[in-house]
């Protein structure tokens, strides 16, 4: 009986790992016709994998009616709807459970904590793991490191980071992304080279915090040193990494480490193609990233990569700083042959491609036909009618701007009335 368990146990975590919803319930109707459906073990096993197949109906049902639960059975519970996306099962489980909780269930629902902002359960949940004596195990503390700064509470993440005798790289990361996410900058970067003299290494996550950092601030030499980092740790070539490299050395108008990370991304998506079109214009050569554009169109059925709606506003932007009006034409063709309503961002870039272009009447043609307008729209065509001679029909346009009463139209000339 004993080796029977533990085959189905095996068969069971197998299904979690590839998860097999279908093959974990044909291993699950098994143990009910052994009568094994009391087994602890089994049970935590089968909370587990329909937790990791997304079945919260069937996980809750076996959790229900099982006879005892210990730790495991909640932790899996916990952190299954924790992971999902479903934070608040998380703490009403959490609220209901009469053992001592693990590290595990600490970290679970401290991250629950932190993905709905609950500050106020985040910090009975840290007075209830130090009571427990669980707050300096790394789970436990990078959790709470994570909430506070999520939570805004930036000294008190940085009081338990300061108090944690040999911080690891996981620490380091969760403070890098903090900072970077609440515009600290010069403290992210402070840490990231601490970091590096300790000699740990920071994740995906924290290289992308970093590079931001390195973006906003156009420090690009220690943007290049982290790029040698990501190069060293592999993960310079996934677009999760590379589309951040890019736009750095973009914001920094280094067009050759441009090219260089656009052909290392082994896997492209449309955030990087998007993204090295917008690095061209940036840098002055639009004609390059029109070309990209083009093998976009020509590999969309092969690679499966299809130009979005920032693609194509991209596109039309390149075309207007080089006053291409035929393929501006082409891409507003295609638009028209795939779009029953313009979006507003593409419309205006539509808009601002003709008025480069020379093509006024186009671009007021356009404008007209807009379902939605907002600054931009008319403001794009106010300047292009200007630019073009037409100034009393700009004129006109603005009239027009006004009696529409946009919310956005604030006179210059005169603070509105706050208060009568």
């Amino acid at each position: 009986m004993v080796m029977i368990l533990k085959r189905l146990g095996a068969l069971l975590q197998q299904c979690s790992k590839t998860k097999a919803s279908n093959h974990g319930a044909a291993v699950h109707a098994v143990i009910i016709k052994m009568g094994l459906g009391s087994d602890l073990v089994l049970s935590n096993h089968l909370i587990n994998m329909y937790a990791k197949c997304n079945n919260f109906k069937a996980a809750h049902k076996v959790f229900d009616e099982m006879p005892n639960r210990n730790l495991v059975s909640w932790s899996a519970m916990i952190a299954g709807y924790d992971q999902s996306g479903n934070p608040l099962m998380a703490l009403n489980l959490f609220a209901r459970m009469q053992l001592l909780p693990n590290e595990y269930i600490y970290a679970s629902v401290l991250s629950a904590c932190a993905s709905i902002l609950a500050l106020n359960q985040g910090k009975q949940v840290h007075a209830h793991s130090l009571k427990s004596g669980y707050d300096n195990v790394s789970f436990v503390f990078n959790s709470l490191m994570s909430m506070y700064m999520k939570c805004g509470c930036f000294d008190d993440a940085f009081i338990i980071f300061s108090s944690v005798s040999e911080p690891n790289s996981i620490s380091y990361n969760a403070m890098i992304t903090g900072f970077a996410e609440s515009s600290q900058l010069e403290k992210g970067l402070e840490l990231f080279r601490l970091m590096n003299q300790r000699g740990l290494h920071p994740d995906q996550f924290s290289c992308v915090a970093v590079c931001g950092i390195c973006t906003t601030l156009e420090d690009l030499e220690t943007g290049r040193e982290l790029h040698c980092q990501t190069i060293k740790l592999g993960v310079d070539s996934s677009a999760f990494v590379g589309n951040v490299i890019l736009t750095m050395y973009s914001r920094c108008g280094s067009m050759e480490e441009v090219e260089r990370v656009f052909r290392s991304i082994t896997k492209k998506d449309v955030i990087t193609c998007n993204t090295y079109i917008v690095a061209c214009s940036h840098c002055g050569q639009p004609a390059k990233g029109l070309m990209v554009y083009r093998e976009m169109e020509e590999m969309e059925n092969a690679f499966g990569i299809r130009p979005d709606d920032f693609t194509l506003a991209s596109a039309l932007a390149a075309c207007a700083e080089l006053a291409s009006i035929q393929y501006g034409h082409q891409i507003h063709a295609r638009l028209i042959r795939t779009r029953i309503h313009l979006d507003v961002g593409v419309g205006n870039s539509v808009i601002n491609m003709y008025a480069k272009c020379g093509c006024i009447a186009y671009a007021h043609h356009v404008f007209q036909r807009l379902l939605n307008r907002n600054l931009v729209s008319w403001n794009t065509m106010i300047v292009g009618l200007g630019n073009h001679g037409y100034g009393k029909n700009a004129v006109e346009i603005f009239e027009q701007m006004k009696t529409a009463g946009n919310s956005f139209y604030i006179s210059q000339n005169r603070a509105p009335v706050l208060f009568s």
